[in-house]
């Protein structure tokens, strides 16, 4: 029986109407693939070099503004791809 938020549960104990009255809930996990991961660890690679190339020249400018925003935003999803995959050990 599904659960709210992805789970599942599975009824354990009824009572005489036929209500459920204990049950345990547990959860499917998704993890992201390997190939996932690498490629969004090559994405974030790809904008380090391109940050530090760019704010290396010209420091102030709106383009390493934007390629620092674009840098911090992948990693943080870098990190989240891994937590998620670390939950599904």
């Amino acid at each position: 029986m599904a659960a709210p938020g992805g789970a599942f549960s599975n009824c354990t104990t009824y009572d005489p109407p036929g209500s459920c009255l204990g049950s345990s809930t547990f959860y499917r996990c998704s993890a992201p693939s390997a190939a996932i991961i690498a490629e969004q660890q090559r994405e974030v690679d790809r904008l380090l070099l391109a940050r530090e190339s760019t704010c290396s020249q010209s420091p102030m400018s709106q383009a390493c503004a934007d390629l620092t925003q674009w840098y911090g935003a992948a990693r943080e999803r870098l990190e989240q791809l891994r937590a998620q995959a670390r939950r599904c050990l």
